[in-house]
């Protein structure tokens, strides 16, 4: 016991060495080391700067176009999944190398986006026309998104117009659905943006109705969905100003979207609806002290079941959720060296004002971190080491601290050809749903912990071009493993409960291969997903996560050319997915997907009128054989099952889609 201390003596004294030799190498640096950065530059937390990322950028103006929203081209990314409950502007989430839908963070213009209600943040909710950029991170994220992002995350960027310009995108097709969507800004030295859409859908379309008898096939058939209708409304505005001492941007997001719930499986539903509207101001300055950030938010969520139509009898729930928080973010340059230091504090807040179930206390979450973080690169490499320490102090509990870390290099041994590869630890805070709800069909738990997740990835990307041909694409493999998992566990036919339970590993590999020439290009993705299990219950330990296929492909064939002056561009694509279960025991296997889908574009002479055909599920796949498990002893060894991505919530069969834009 008595050795230890002349050891911790050292230690110390060693620390401190470190750190005067480091400020001292600071301290050194000569005038002629500076950079100084003039004109536009990109920003630090970005796919181009972050390159030993996992990270993707995608254009929405082509979703835009074709009356798309965001989910089904995230999709199209490796290791990513889009799961939905219906059919366009139905609910949507994102799942990355098999992470759940609360575990993937969503930010706007690098700051947090609240998800309300459900914990995960709605897709079908978010603006496509005003923005113009996608950036997906796939595993760690950079330091500016801080360290609870442990299922990766998606930044959307506002455009920022740099001339004149108005757009109108005119969206009609199948269930009654009708989109229209429009953007005006500006340029010149007081840029600003508005962006609007509108959108409905009856959501009555053909679905495989296994009578709620899954074994018995004599009341099977198909039917129209019922109680599935949504209506939304979205806003985005943005507008800058450069003043003497730096530049002012200001963002506004609303939306208020309703819906009809639809039950699931048999179940069939008449008046049951949710409501949410979101309001959202934030405002960043930036200056030679740096950015800094504020930022507001407040979502109602409107829940009502009041005939009790989905068997937990009758609910009519309404409750806000308030976000409020403030960033800053310093960065210094020296030599091929930089550092950045980003503090970030935020106050949630969970105010129920009406409950069916349980009583409406409010509750409020203090959190503040600071994340620290050394790049250093040259011509071919980069090494970036990002430290976060976090704080997290709930109303009704003692104070939670986090440490997380991400270390990551990318080589360039040649044009073209880069090599990365990265480690992190990363952590969630259960959400208020999770903790306090009680909504019916759900009870929160507030004994939960936070997860925690170790997570590694290594990958190869490659871009090269030969003549008319290029050929890019990326190859990796990753893996995690996530502490204190929350799941929702049925404790009885209507009602769950999240519940850690224990620890779940995730393996996989990850592949991409885009090839173009002369106007055509083929593109193909591939995931290979190996999860387990290891709650040490004995009904699922060492049994795959549900929901997580262990194959998915997707793959395209596209053209674009000029014919007579026209633009045209057709394009196929085809979405499959394989080998999942829907219960944590791995006895009710998921049907496999696989979904063709045909595009044309037709743009006219001038390029400021596009029309364009979007025929989606062209197979018209409403069910699927699945093995019955375990073996029967007697009758068939499989039934039929509605195709979903959200067991008992099947999904549309053939629609088609059509999109008049207009630029002037």
């Amino acid at each position: 016991m008595f050795c230890r201390r002349p050891r911790a003596r050292r230690l110390r004294r060693a620390a401190k060495l470190a750190i005067w030799i480091v400020a001292f190498f600071l301290i050194s640096q000569t005038e002629e080391d500076e950079v100084r950065v003039t004109g536009r530059r990109e920003r630090p937390e970005s796919p181009r700067q972050e390159r030993t990322l996992a990270a993707t950028e995608l254009d929405p103006d082509a979703l835009a176009r074709a009356g798309r929203g965001p989910g089904s081209e995230l999709a199209r990314t490796p290791a990513v999944r889009w799961k939905t409950t219906g059919s366009e502007l139905h609910l949507s989430w994102l799942l990355i190398r098999g992470s759940s839908p609360v575990q993937v963070a969503y930010f706007l213009d690098g700051l947090p986006l609240a998800a309300g209600y459900g914990a995960a943040l709605d897709l079908a909710t978010l603006p496509v026309s005003g923005l113009g950029r996608l950036e997906l991170f796939r595993g760690a994220v950079p330091a500016e998104l801080g360290p609870n992002a442990i299922g990766g995350a998606l930044n959307l960027v506002p455009k920022s117009p740099e001339r004149p310009l108005v757009r109108f995108y005119d969206t009609r097709g199948g269930f009654g659905t009708w989109k229209l969507a429009g953007l005006a800004g500006g340029g010149g030295p007081f840029p600003w943006l508005v962006a609007g859409a509108v959108g409905t859908t009856r959501g009555d379309y053909r679905y495989f109705n296994d009578g709620g008898t899954i074994y018995t096939t004599v009341d099977d058939g198909t039917r129209r969905r019922e109680n599935n209708a949504v209506t939304q409304v979205q806003v985005l505005g943005a507008v800058s100003r450069r003043l003497p001492f730096g530049r002012l941007r200001t963002l506004v997001l609303a939306s208020d979207r309703v819906a009809g719930v639809p039950g699931p499986h048999a179940i069939v539903t008449t008046r049951t609806s949710h409501r949410q509207t979101r309001a959202r101001a934030q405002a960043t300055f930036d200056s030679d002290a740096g950015r800094s950030d504020v930022y507001a938010e407040l979502i109602r969520d409107h829940y009502r079941d009041p005939l009790g139509e989905l068997g937990v009898g009758a609910a009519d729930n309404l409750h806000d959720f308030q976000l409020v928080g403030a960033r800053h973010r310093w960065i210094h340059a020296f030599g091929r060296q930089e550092l950045s230091l980003v503090p970030h504090a935020f106050l949630e807040r969970w105010a129920p004002t009406r409950l069916s179930y349980g009583e409406a206390g409010d509750h409020a979450r203090v959190t503040g971190w600071s994340s620290a973080r050394w790049r250093l690169r040259d011509r071919r490499w980069l090494a970036s080491a990002v430290v976060h320490g976090a704080l997290s102090d709930p109303d009704d509990a003692p104070a939670r601290r986090h440490l997380g870390f991400t270390a990551g290099a990318a080589f360039t041994p040649r044009r073209g050809l880069r090599l990365r590869a990265n480690v992190a630890r990363s952590f969630r805070e259960p959400a208020f749903s999770e903790l306090y709800a009680d909504f019916g069909a759900f009870k929160g738990n507030r004994t939960l912990a936070p997860e925690l997740s170790h997570g590694a990835d290594a990958g190869v990307h490659l871009d090269l071009r030969r003549g008319p041909w290029r050929i890019g694409g990326e190859a990796g493999v990753f893996g995690r493993r996530v502490r204190d998992l929350i799941v929702y566990v049925p404790n009885s036919q209507f009602v769950s409960t999240p519940q850690n339970v224990g620890e779940a590993d995730f393996f996989g590999a990850e592949g991409r291969l885009g090839l173009s020439f002369d106007g055509w290009r083929l593109e193909t993705s591939a995931t290979f997903l190996d999860t387990e299990n290891r709650s040490g219950l004995a009904e699922s330990n060492g049994k795959p996560l549900p929901g997580r296929p262990r194959w998915t492909v997707a793959g395209g064939l596209s053209w674009r050319g000029l014919v007579a002056g026209h633009r045209i561009a057709p394009a196929v694509e085809l979405h499959f997915e394989h080998d999942a279960f829907w219960d944590t025991a791995g006895r009710r296997p998921m049907p496999d997907r696989l979904q063709l889908d045909a595009r044309l574009a037709w743009t006219l002479p001038g390029g400021r009128v596009t029309l364009a055909v979007d025929a989606r599920n062209l197979l018209d796949r409403l069910q699927a054989d699945v093995l019955r498990l375990p073996e029967p002893a007697a009758g068939p060894l499989t039934h039929p099952q509605a195709v979903s991505d959200q067991l008992g919530y099947p999904l549309p069969g053939r629609s088609v889609f059509f999109t008049v834009s207009l630029e002037i």
